[in-house]
């Protein structure tokens, strides 16, 4: 009898772990990435002063793609790069994972938090142009829905 008993706590036990595991709400994409979002990235390993950024986004499912992407670059400075920017990336949760890139560049990042606001880091590898010199450049960044 003993052995039946301790055999139904343990079978209840696994249940209820497993009930517990199977209420979560994560579909893979919480986050509403559909809007335009100014992003703020600033270094932390060199000395560029980083340009903001406009970016309108769509999102479908997990994936997020720009449909226009607009720079403001910091009055008295060079621009790294010229010509069309593109923005993509998935959504998991409450993290976005995405790639921002130039003909001179491409930038990777990382961010988490809200439909509103993210916070996260960047690695960028210069390619080619003005900026060429600087290689890989890491930093932060804040990206805000306007």
């Amino acid at each position: 009898m003993q052995r039946v008993f301790i055999r139904f706590l343990v079978a209840s036990g696994i249940a209820l772990g497993l009930l517990g595991c199977s209420g979560s709400s994560d579909s893979g994409s919480s986050l509403d990435m559909n809007g335009t979002w100014t992003i703020y990235p600033t270094s932390t390993s060199t000395s560029i002063a980083f340009e903001n950024f406009r970016a309108t986004l769509q999102q479908s499912g997990a994936n997020v793609n720009s449909t226009n992407v607009t720079r403001n670059p910091p009055p008295g400075t060079v621009d790294c790069s010229s010509g069309p920017l593109t923005l993509s990336g998935a959504v998991s949760g409450n993290t976005f994972n995405g790639i921002l890139r130039n003909a001179n560049w491409t930038s990777t990042f990382a961010m988490s938090g809200t439909s509103s606001s993210l916070n996260g880091t960047f690695s960028m590898t210069i390619t080619s142009g003005p900026c060429a010199g600087a290689g890989t450049v890491t930093g932060t960044a804040v990206m805000a829905k306007v």
